[in-house]
């Protein structure tokens, strides 16, 4: 979120629902939403789970957009 000094607003969008550590256990998107927020504050803008078949992924990435000042699809 923070490289070479560049501050990156993120959203992470993945089709998994939870991820293996190297200890052996699974993180569920819930923890890693929970992790990332408490460790980036300022820049973490949350977790969206991608599913093909359903659109609310969507529908919450386009109203994180909206909120940061991105209109959806239209041009400026």
């Amino acid at each position: 979120m923070t490289h070479a000094g560049i501050r990156c607003p993120t959203i992470v969008i993945t089709g998994y629902e939870a991820f293996p550590t190297a200890a052996g256990k699974t993180v569920e998107l819930s923890e890693l939403r929970d992790n990332l927020s408490n460790e980036f504050p300022d820049l973490f803008l949350g977790v969206l789970h991608f599913n093909s078949t359903y659109d609310e992924w969507k529908i919450a990435l386009e109203k994180t957009l909206v909120g940061l000042g991105l209109n959806s699809g239209e041009s400026q």
